[in-house]
């Protein structure tokens, strides 16, 4: 009787979230892209890629899901993904171009010999006022 109840739990639970699983790759080398972001827009669900370029979300059951995959020095992808009926699991691959950064220049300047007391022409032992110790 306890192995029944817990297997219909177990299928109500399994029918109201559907899996999402699979990789980011790199369009140009092909190789996995590690630490992408992915967004479930308009929910606060996401996860990021691990080492292999893998990754995996459990998500409440809906009939479409719109996946924002994002990386800095990457062009930001998103995935649009219908569920038919019946289907509990999804596998996506997703392909991101790479996209240069390009940054404002900055000036950098330093003093080449910093200001001293000793030996300037700037200071002198009268601009300084000294006390006595008691």
């Amino acid at each position: 009787m306890l192995f029944f109840f817990i297997s219909v739990v177990a299928t109500a639970q399994q029918k109201e979230s559907v899996y999402i699983y699979g990789k980011v790759i790199s369009k140009e080398k092909g190789t996995p892209v590690e630490n992408a972001g992915i967004r479930v827009n308009n929910s606060t669900f996401g996860a990021a890629t691990d080492s292999k370029g893998r990754f995996e979300l459990l998500l409440p059951r809906l009939k479409h899901y719109s996946l924002l995959f994002h990386l800095i020095g990457y062009k930001n992808e998103v995935k649009e993904i219908e569920l038919e009926p019946g289907e509990d699991s999804i596998k996506v691959f997703v392909y991101m171009k790479e996209e240069d950064i390009n940054l404002p220049a900055i000036n950098i300047t330093a003093n080449p010999k910093p200001d001293t007391v000793y030996g300037s022409p700037k200071y002198s032992i009268a601009d300084f006022n000294f006390y006595e110790d008691k």
